[in-house]
């Protein structure tokens, strides 16, 4: 038996994932294979979802994990993300080859300062990968 506090989160998670997808309670009631009733009752918690209904709304990228237990399979996707991976999946081999290679190619170069404060003592040579500040002290200066 589902708990009350289980049943309302599922319908509020159910909400959730809705409204993410940009659709209405009817578009995702003919998903689900659903009256806009039945939607209706799953969100306001006065029924739970079958199999049925969860199967068919997953087959449409849907979280049914999320849904189900307030855990994330994966992170949702924007519309702009969405429409980047369909179109990726509809390219070719050699196309899918060439958007990799561009992606790589944008890559971030990396920093490449050297800040030298006071008399110098050492030579750093080649390229200085860091992502935070080094500082190499020396020492105390001599007095004369």
């Amino acid at each position: 038996m589902i708990s009350r506090e289980e049943k309302e989160g599922l319908g509020k998670r159910l909400y959730e994932e809705r409204k993410r997808a940009g659709l209405t309670q009817a578009a995702l009631a003919a998903m689900g294979g659903v009256s806009p009733k039945t939607q209706v009752f799953y969100e306001k918690s006065e029924r739970v979802p079958d199999a049925a209904y969860l199967a068919a709304i997953a087959r449409e990228s849907f979280d049914v994990m999320y849904i189900l237990v307030g855990e994330r399979t994966f992170e949702p996707l924007s519309v702009e993300e969405t429409a980047l991976v369909s179109g990726y999946r509809r390219l070719n081999t050699r196309a899918r080859a060439g958007v990799m290679a561009l992606l790589s190619g944008m890559q971030p170069e990396p920093e490449q300062r050297v800040h030298v404060k006071g008399d110098v003592g050492q030579l750093i040579e080649g390229n200085l990968h860091t992502s935070a500040p080094v500082t190499i002290n020396m020492g105390k200066k001599r007095k004369n």
